[in-house]
């Protein structure tokens, strides 16, 4: 029986081709060597194919397999073909077998040409390049931290001026208490005059045109607290203005100008009552005895409105001595 008969093509070319094998994770060096001879593409019946990208099958074209063998056995087109062919043949499918190894271990697949390209994820997806920012998202990150930074700073300025306010408040209430309590201290410390005929002790009753009073008292303290001091004597005047309570000290016996003790500022107005040396210790606005001092007296001081707080009761230790 004859041999079935092979047709080569007329003008089987050989191709002279380079494999170049690229280094990965296998740790193989890259290296290149010419292929010794093209595979001639085969014909033989209805058997085609093309050895580099598959292997030659009966009937339908390409399929895979082991040395040209399909699902259903050995190819009869290959084994028929010479044996150089067929050694040739096996080579080169094994030579595309080893490619698609080493491109699917380094993560990459080799596109026509020899590019690189990136292998497909796992799940089948597509590979996109990861999207970057807009010009306009960018803008508007820009404005929401200018909005951010202007609300920090707002809030930051509030905060330290309602500090500073309460600082300032706190050294003018500190400042008021020290002027009542020096205040206080020497009218505690009044006396009655030593002298017959002195006065130790007078009250001028004031009043403007809205009925607010201005009295001025005028006594004669011993002294006690800074700045009048036990050493001497001293005359003292108290009386309302329009910047505020004045307090005028001088020393008794002593060549020196009057001087400034305290002030309240704010407290434009001053009402004294005292009481009387009667049986019924009633309170009087008048004091008719200058050369004595009064058991107790009230202080009600005055703003330009109103009252500036309750009133203030003293007791006089000296009071009612003779």
């Amino acid at each position: 029986m004859p041999s079935p008969s092979i047709r080569l093509p007329a003008s089987c070319g050989r191709r002279e081709t380079r494999r170049t094998y690229a280094t990965g994770n296998h740790g193989g060096a890259r290296h290149s060597r010419p292929r010794g001879a093209g595979i001639p593409r085969l014909v033989c019946g209805n058997v085609t194919g093309d050895p580099e990208s598959g292997t030659l099958v009966p009937g339908g074209g390409l399929r895979r397999g082991r040395y040209g063998a399909g699902e259903d056995g050995p190819n009869r087109c290959l084994d028929a073909a010479p044996r150089g062919v067929r050694r040739r043949l096996s080579a080169a499918l094994r030579d595309a077998a080893l490619a698609r190894w080493c491109a699917a271990s380094d993560g990459s697949r080799l596109a026509a040409g020899g590019r690189p390209v990136l292998a497909p994820p796992p799940g089948g997806g597509s590979v996109r390049a990861r999207a970057g920012f807009t010009l306009l998202e960018l803008l508007v990150a820009i404005v929401l931290v200018g909005v951010v930074a202007l609300l920090v700073y707002g809030v930051a300025g509030v905060a330290a001026d309602t500090q500073q306010r309460l600082v300032d408040k706190q050294r003018v209430l500190q400042s008021e208490n020290a002027m009542r309590a020096t205040i206080h201290d020497a009218l505690r410390n009044a006396r009655p005059a030593r002298r017959r005929g002195d006065t130790a002790f007078f009250l001028e009753n004031r009043y403007d045109a809205d009925g607010r009073p201005l009295d001025r008292l005028s006594f004669v303290t011993a002294g006690g607290l800074p700045p009048l001091t036990a050493d001497a004597d001293w005359a003292v005047t108290l009386e309302p203005s329009s910047s505020g309570l004045v307090m005028v000290a001088t020393a008794v016996g002593v060549v020196a100008p009057p001087r400034v003790v305290v002030g309240l500022p704010g407290i434009t107005g001053l009402d004294v009552q005292v009481q009387e040396m009667t049986h019924e210790r009633g309170w009087s606005d008048r004091w008719r005895f200058p050369a004595l001092v009064p058991r107790a007296l009230a202080l009600t001081y005055w703003t330009d409105d109103a009252p500036a707080g309750p009133t203030v009761v003293l007791a006089l230790p000296l009071g009612g001595v003779q």
